[in-house]
């Protein structure tokens, strides 16, 4: 789906150069600058300016270069449809191991067997959640 989004705008960018390029090159282009230093570019010079240039413009791009673009976009639509699946391969992979990792220590918990104390006394807690050993000794009566 991102590849044809993607196919799609560079298409629709490459024609609009294209055509907006063989029609600046059959013109000549004038730029010009107003007394509030706006820029302008018309096809025209202005009757009003005295600030006109005569803007020098590249030649439209021959059908060799357009056919070399036209196959270097199909290589990068090519190379992003390879990182775009070895990206979703790799994040498959990973939420594979975080997976296995989880259930381990799940497995891990549940076989754990609490461990036996030989310690006396007075318990104070909850088992299982940190218990309290006091060891015997004189008690002090107030």
């Amino acid at each position: 789906m991102r590849a044809r989004h993607t196919n799609t705008i560079s298409l629709l960018i490459l024609s609009v150069c294209l055509l907006t390029s063989a029609h600046l090159a059959a013109d000549s282009v004038y730029k010009s600058i107003d007394e509030d230093g706006k820029v302008t570019y018309t096809s025209t010079p202005s009757a009003n300016n005295s600030d006109v240039v005569k803007v020098k413009l590249l030649p439209p791009p021959s059908e060799k270069e357009i056919k070399q673009a036209q196959q270097r976009h199909q290589q990068n639509l090519r190379t992003d449809k390879i990182l775009d699946e070895n990206r979703q391969r790799r994040s498959q992979e990973l939420s594979d191991k975080n997976r296995i990792k989880r259930e381990k220590k799940e497995l891990a918990e549940i076989n754990q067997k609490p461990e036996e104390t030989k310690e006396e006394g007075p318990y104070y807690g909850i088992p299982g959640h940190g218990i309290l050993v006091l060891p015997k000794g004189p008690r002090i009566n107030r």
